[in-house]
């Protein structure tokens, strides 16, 4: 998943597991490395990090994005986001 600019890398013990590499795009290249938490004592997460593309307040464009997907996810059709006809 990405490494959101929300997602603070000390406050969840984010550990780079490989280093930085080049991920090709179109006609160029970006840098991207790949970084490591663990939710309780053994399921790991993994985030790839490239601030040019992830590091903003929220997801999909809109900040507020985290909260109303997690109040959203009761709802009977699914999540929704902002802005969509349900």
């Amino acid at each position: 998943m990405p490494r959101y600019g929300r997602i603070d890398p000390d406050k969840f013990q984010l550990q780079e597991v490989v280093p930085r590499f080049d991920v090709p795009i179109h006609r160029t290249t970006e840098p991207a490395r790949i970084l490591q938490a663990t939710i309780g004592s053994d399921v790991p997460v993994y985030m790839v990090d490239n601030a040019r593309y992830f590091d903003r307040e929220g997801i999909y464009m809109y900040p507020m994005m985290p909260i109303v997907l997690s109040f959203s996810a009761c709802h009977p059709r699914g999540p929704q986001a902002p802005g969509l006809a349900a």
